[in-house]
C-alpha cells in the first residue's frame, strides 16, 4: 500500500491461494500502489473492486492458470502475458491507455466489450478470445515478431492497427475476426499458413491482407466440416 512517499510491497499471486475457501476471489476497494504484480499461479484469480492499482508498476500474467482483472487500473508499467488467460472486460484493467501491452505466450480474452489504443507487441504466439456477444477491437500500434496468431470464441475481434512485420501464422478457429482500416501481413517465414478452420475472418473496407511468398496454403473449413468463411466486405 501506497503511504504517501514510498510504494508498497511486491505482489505475487500463486498456487498457494488468496482464499482460505479456494475462490481466489480478491476484492480491492481502495487504490494501491505496489511495486510489482505477478499473477503466477496455475488455479483462477479473480480480481475486482471499486479500488484499482496505480503507480509505475506491470502487472506480470504467467504459469498457466486464469485471472480476470475487473477493476479499472492506472499503472504505467505495462502488461506483460506469459502463459495461461487473462481475461479483461475493459481496457483499463491494463493500465493507463498509453501503458503498453505485451504478449509473449497466453490467451487475451475479452470478455465485454473493448476498444484499445494501447501500443500491443506481440513477441510470442498470442491467442484472442473474443467471447459470445463480445465486439472488441485494436486500435493502437502492434509490433511483432515473426509469431503465430490464433483467434477463438463466438464474438467479434476487430483488427484497426497495421501489422507489417508480417505473422507466421494466422490462424481463426472461431468468432469473427475483421481486419479494418489496417493492414495485416502474412509472411508465412518457414513454411506458414493462413488458416480459417471455423468462423469467420473478414477483411473489412480499408483493410488489406497480404500473403507473403513463405505462405505454404490457404485453407477454408477442415476435413471435420466445421462453416467457415472468408469474406471481403465494404
Amino acid at each position: 500500500q501506497y503511504d504517501g512517499n514510498a510504494y508498497g510491497d511486491n505482489v505475487t499471486f500463486g498456487d498457494d491461494g488468496y482464499n482460505v475457501d479456494g475462490t481466489n476471489s480478491v476484492n480491492l476497494s481502495v487504490r494501491v500502489v505496489p511495486s510489482s504484480v505477478t499473477i503466477n499461479s496455475t488455479v483462477p484469480y479473480t480480481l475486482t473492486g471499486t479500488g484499482g492499482i496505480d503507480g509505475t508498476t506491470s502487472l506480470v500474467k504467467a504459469n498457466s492458470g486464469y485471472a480476470f482483472i475487473g477493476t479499472s487500473n492506472n499503472f504505467t508499467g505495462g502488461t506483460v502475458l506469459n502463459e495461461g488467460t487473462l481475461a479483461i472486460t475493459q481496457d483499463s484493467a491494463l493500465g493507463t491507455n498509453s501503458s503498453s501491452l505485451t504478449i509473449a505466450g497466453g490467451t487475451l480474452q475479452f470478455a465485454g466489450n473493448v476498444v484499445s489504443a494501447r501500443p500491443v507487441a506481440l513477441t510470442g504466439n498470442a491467442t484472442f478470445e473474443t467471447l459470445v456477444g463480445v465486439t472488441a477491437q485494436l486500435n493502437g500500434v502492434i509490433t511483432n515478431d515473426t509469431v503465430t496468431v490464433t483467434n477463438i470464441g463466438a464474438g467479434t475481434l476487430g483488427i484497426a492497427a497495421n501489422i507489417t512485420n508480417g505473422l507466421k501464422n494466422l490462424v481463426v478457429n472461431g468468432g469473427t475476426l475483421k481486419i479494418t482500416n489496417a493492414l495485416v501481413n502474412v509472411t508465412g517465414t518457414s513454411g506458414g499458413s493462413l488458416v480459417d478452420q471455423s468462423g469467420i475472418l473478414e477483411v473489412a473496407a480499408g483493410g488489406t491482407l497480404t500473403l507473403g511468398s513463405g505462405v505454404s496454403y490457404f485453407s477454408i473449413g477442415n476435413s471435420s466440416g466445421a462453416i467457415s468463411t472468408f469474406l471481403v466486405s465494404g
